[in-house]
C-alpha cells in the first residue's frame, strides 16, 4: 500500500542537488541550523534561496559569510584569508546582497587585493572588481586627507631635545588642538603606505 501511494505522490524536478535542498530545509525548520563552511555551497544556497524567495536562508546565510569574513585578525593575515573574502564578495555582488559586499569590501582593507582571484570572479562582471579597487583609492585619499589635516607636525630626524630620542619625533604640535607633544610619527612614511 505504501509504494501506491508513493507511486502516486507528484515528482517535481528541481535544478538544486539534495545537499543544497537539505540545507533550505534545515535553516527554514525549527531544527538545528546547519554550519557553512564551504563558500561554493554557501554560494549555491544562495542562489535557490533567492530564487524560491527564501528570506529566512538569505538572512542566515549572510549572517554565515559575515561573520567568516570578520573572523579574520590582521595580525594573522595571509593569502588564504584575503582569497576567502574576495570570494564572499563576489557572491555578495553576483547575487546583489550589498550589505554583504560593503561588508566584504570594508574587510579587504586590510589587505593588496590586486593578485587575488578565485572561481567566483568568472562569472562577475569586471564594474564590480573596479568598483572595489575604487573603493580602496578612496579610503586611502581620505585616510590620507585625514591625516594632512588632522596633524599638524613638524617632524625631524634627529635628536629631540626635550626627549632625548632619535628618530622622527613630533617634537612641534599644535597645541591649541589638545594634542600630545610627545608622540612617535613616522608622517611621510605613513603617507607613502596609505598612497599604495
Amino acid at each position: 500500500a505504501e509504494t501506491l501511494q508513493a507511486q502516486a505522490l507528484p515528482i517535481i524536478p528541481v535544478a538544486e542537488s539534495s545537499v543544497i535542498l537539505d540545507l533550505l530545509l534545515r535553516i527554514c525548520y525549527p531544527v538545528q541550523k546547519p554550519t557553512l563552511d564551504d563558500l561554493a555551497v554557501a554560494d549555491s544556497l544562495l542562489a535557490a534561496a533567492l530564487k524560491y524567495e527564501m528570506t529566512c536562508v538569505v538572512e542566515f546565510t549572510c549572517a554565515a559569510l559575515t561573520s567568516l569574513i570578520n573572523l579574520t585578525r590582521v595580525e594573522e593575515s595571509e593569502d588564504g584569508d584575503l582569497k576567502e573574502i574576495m570570494r564572499v564578495y563576489a557572491i555578495a555582488c553576483r547575487h546583489n546582497l550589498n550589505d554583504l559586499a560593503g561588508e566584504a569590501a570594508r574587510v579587504t582593507l586590510r589587505y593588496d587585493i590586486t593578485d587575488v582571484w578565485g572561481p567566483e570572479f568568472r562569472e562577475l562582471s569586471a564594474e564590480y572588481y573596479f568598483r572595489l579597487l575604487r573603493y580602496h583609492r578612496q579610503v586611502a585619499r581620505a585616510v590620507v586627507l585625514a591625516f594632512n589635516n588632522e596633524f599638524n607636525v613638524v617632524a625631524f630626524i634627529g635628536e629631540c631635545p626635550a626627549a632625548g630620542t632619535t628618530g622622527y619625533t613630533k617634537c612641534d604640535v599644535d597645541l591649541r588642538r589638545g594634542m600630545s607633544p610627545w608622540r612617535t610619527l613616522f608622517p611621510e612614511d605613513v603617507k607613502a603606505e596609505l598612497q599604495k
